[in-house]
């Protein structure tokens, strides 16, 4: 993700998508011992924020369903 966006810290990714859609997350192995936190904004708005395992955010997925 952090290549295709800007390969910066923290990356920021906005998906838009529709009801029934889904998204399968992981780490890329730069990253192994690192964590994914997810966050409820609101009801159609889920946050997924990727640190690496010294605790840096490297990148956040804001999932928004229509």
């Amino acid at each position: 993700m952090r290549n295709f966006v800007d390969a910066g810290n923290p990356s920021q990714f906005w998906i838009r998508a529709n009801n029934g859609d889904s998204l399968n997350l992981s780490l890329a192995p730069a990253d192994a011992g690192g964590s994914i936190r997810t966050d409820t904004i609101s009801s159609n708005t889920i946050d997924y924020t990727f640190f690496n395992a010294s605790g840096t955010q490297v990148a956040q997925i804001h999932w928004q369903t229509a």
